[in-house]
């Protein structure tokens, strides 16, 4: 636990700043700017282009889960590896 403690208040920094981002990417395009689709003409549009909707849509979610987890995976690994070691310390 002494290393989850020691490194607690850089790791939550970390933490907050990538929870920061996350929450501007959120507020990234705002639907004043950047309305809803019409999303049956959408579909009608792109099947006369032999494409669906939904793959265009799970592209682009792929897009932003990739990111997440690319920004929040080294933040989970080194949380997991303070556990390890704490649990070690305790066995």
């Amino acid at each position: 636990m002494n290393n989850l403690v020691r490194y607690d208040e850089e790791l939550l920094g970390r933490i907050e700043k990538l929870l920061e981002r996350i929450v501007q990417w959120s507020q990234a395009y705002p639907v004043d700017i950047f309305p809803k689709p019409d999303w049956k003409r959408a579909e009608e549009a792109l099947i006369k282009e032999g494409m669906g909707v939904t793959s265009l849509s799970a592209d682009a979610m792929r897009h932003v889960v990739e990111k997440l987890g690319e920004e929040a995976r080294p933040l989970l690994e080194e949380i997991q590896n303070l556990e390890s070691e704490a649990s070690d310390e305790n066995s």
